[in-house]
């Protein structure tokens, strides 16, 4: 079974991934930060499709060539004057909450990373960390076009 399918049915389950999947003291305790890639990260959202948020925290530039399974973007810059009320809404706009999946990409890593610490800290506790980014892939033209 593909990792990003393993991924889903946990978190629907959410029974496999109570606590979290880095090593580290864990500063956030009850809050699930799940590493993947953005291939994973669109095998998920296809198979959550509705039951799982998958933002953009790039430049809106740059969030300008996102693939279609994008549901918000919210730029990373712009954190945390209006980031978390940008968030919420588009969460809430969905029927989710803060116990559902939020999937994180940016343009590398390290925004992605920023984004879900700033989102366990407001209380969000299933958090898909995209590792690579946008401008990590080796195919990025590709995926943007072919979501």
């Amino acid at each position: 079974m593909p990792r990003a399918i393993q991924i889903a049915a946990a978190l629907l389950g959410a029974a496999l991934f109570h606590g979290t999947a880095h090593a580290q003291a864990d500063p956030f305790p009850g809050v699930t930060f799940i590493p993947i890639t953005a291939e994973q990260a669109r095998e998920v959202k296809r198979e959550l499709r509705n039951a799982v948020l998958y933002v953009d925290v790039r430049s809106p530039k740059a969030a300008a060539t996102s693939p279609g399974i994008i549901d918000a973007q919210v730029p990373f810059a712009e954190m945390p004057l209006s980031f978390e009320n940008d968030i919420n809404a588009a969460l809430l706009s969905r029927g989710l909450y803060f116990t559902d999946p939020v999937i994180v990409i940016g343009s590398d890593g390290r925004q992605a990373r920023l984004v879900s610490e700033r989102l366990a800290e407001i209380g969000y506790s299933k958090i898909l960390v995209v590792t690579d980014g946008f401008d990590r892939q080796p195919n990025a033209r590709t995926a943007r076009a072919n979501p």
